[in-house]
């Protein structure tokens, strides 16, 4: 007696050992191609961010330099209210250093 095409679809109700083999094994492929380009955008964007912090540093040194009289100073934009406590330990962390012109240069 011939089996229909869809009685032998009812038969066959799972996958075979060499397909799941290929399924995971393009999936590894994948994760292979994958997870050195994600830690190179990450760098990127890690040092983007930097930058923006840089920016944003920058602009408040000016505004204070317009304002005050002194000289800029990460402890006198924290007491001035130009930036937070939090901004000024990670422009210490990151050895940003104020200079005359109210740009900012890294210490290194």
């Amino acid at each position: 007696m011939k089996l229909t095409y869809f009685k032998r679809q009812q038969q066959r109700k799972a996958f075979t050992l060499i397909e799941m083999s290929l399924v995971l094994l393009i999936i590894a492929l994948l994760l292979l191609i994958m997870i050195p380009n994600i830690a190179q955008q990450k760098n990127k964007a890690s040092a983007q961010i930097d930058q923006a912090f840089i920016k944003n540093m920058e602009t408040q040194t000016t505004l204070y330099q317009t304002s005050e009289t002194e000289n800029a100073s990460w402890a006198a934009l924290e007491k001035s209210g130009y930036i937070s406590s939090d901004q000024r330990q990670k422009a210490e962390s990151l050895n940003l250093v104020i200079k005359g012109d109210g740009s900012i240069a890294t210490g290194k």
